[in-house]
Formats: C-alpha cells, sequence, structure tokens
C-alpha cells in the first residue's frame, strides 16, 4: 500500500521507513532533512496545510508519529501536536485517506504526573484521560480529533498510547521510576511490531501498547 510517514526523521521514524519500505511503497515526511535512500522524502511542517496536503497525494494509509516531544515549550506544543494533527487529519480526509495511525501516549491519562491517582489498575483503554500538562493534554486532544473524523467521515483511525520508546537492545537504558508515578518502557521493536498489526486492523480503536 502507499502509506505516509510523518515524522520520519525521528526516533521511531528512521527504524519504522527502512522495515515498512521492504513491502510497502513509503513516502517519508518531515522537518529535517533526510538520510534515507531511495525513499520519496518531503520537507515540510504539520503546521503548514497545504505542504501536508500535497505530501498526501494517492495515499492510502497515515502513520503519524510527527510530534513536538514531551518537555517543550506550551505553545510550541500545542501549536504542532494538536493544530498539526488536525491539518494531518483533515488533510486525509480530503485526499480519502483510508486510514490514520496515530502515536499518542500514556500520558494521555496523566500517569505521569505526581498528583495523579487511577480511578482503578492495571489501567485499561477504558480509564478516564486526565493529563495534567501539556504534552499529555495534546495527544488526548489529538485522539479525540481522529475519533470526530472517524464518526464524521468514516476514515479509520487507530491511536497508540507509547509507553516511554527505549531501544532496549542497543543501549545501556536503566532507570528507576519516581514515587507515585505510574509509568512504563517498551522497546522500539515491539513498537515497530505494533504499528505493522495496525496496517491489517479494520476497525477503530484506542490501544494501549
Amino acid at each position: 500500500m502507499n502509506i505516509l510517514i510523518t515524522g520520519a526523521t525521528g526516533f521511531i521514524g528512521r527504524r519504522l521507513v527502512p522495515v515498512l519500505s521492504k513491502i510497502h511503497k513509503i513516502r517519508a515526511f518531515g522537518r529535517s532533512k533526510s538520510k534515507f535512500k531511495e525513499i520519496e522524502f518531503i520537507e515540510g511542517d504539520l503546521r503548514d496545510f497545504n505542504s501536508i496536503k500535497k505530501a498526501l497525494k494517492g495515499i492510502e494509509t497515515v502513520i503519524h508519529l510527527g510530534a513536538v516531544t514531551a518537555g517543550k515549550e506550551a505553545l510550541l506544543t500545542l501549536d504542532t501536536d494538536v493544530k498539526g494533527t488536525y491539518n494531518l487529519v483533515e488533510a486525509s480526509v480530503q485526499e480519502r485517506v483510508e486510514k490514520i495511525i496515530f502515536a499518542s501516549s500514556i500520558a494521555a491519562y496523566g500517569c505521569l504526573s505526581k498528583n495523579f491517582i487511577p480511578a482503578y489498575l492495571p489501567i485499561d483503554e477504558k480509564h478516564p484521560c486526565i493529563p495534567e500538562d501539556i504534552y499529555g493534554l495534546s495527544k488526548f486532544v489529538g485522539e479525540e480529533i481522529l475519533k470526530c473524523y472517524s464518526r464524521k467521515d468514516g476514515v479509520i483511525t487507530i491511536s497508540l498510547r507509547l509507553s516511554w520508546v527505549q531501544d532496549l537492545k542497543n543501549s545501556n537504558y536503566f532507570s528507576l521510576p519516581s514515587k507515585g508515578t505510574l509509568w512504563s518502557t517498551i522497546d522500539i521493536e515491539d513498537v515497530i511490531k505494533a504499528i505493522i498489526l495496525c496496517l491489517e486492523f479494520k476497525g477503530s480503536e484506542v490501544f494501549n501498547i
């Protein structure tokens, strides 16, 4: 299938593009210049509706990884992660994209805050989202944008609430949780497997990964 990957030069994108390009026709989109070989790359910004709309020509499925990561300036985060996601979804519907897979975050639950008190454990996809930081808020709103367009236009949308993504095989990563927070990590190889499974999934859904 013809797939557009936003944020293609980011941590996940750099690993995902070579894997999917062996099977599918990949078009990469990002703000940084690409080092991919034999992959179509469009340099652009999610905040620019026209540039993302052009990148969607002929695309069947979007894998939306592009975002400002946690801890960045609030207005930049909202402008990129919320407005950028809106631009992408609206343009996708206009270009008749069939499916959008969105890299959300467990931050949408609010569980990374020291003030967070879970309604129940373990936290599943039905747990209320009560984010207390801008990044978590931006991911929650992004999910709601996707759900809105699924209801309104019938586009298939899948939100993956990712844990803290790490390359556990090639790093010396080790961390202990802060007291009072709920958190987890996931290996990047498992994130890639989850995205591949979503390419074949037929419904609109939210998944903890």
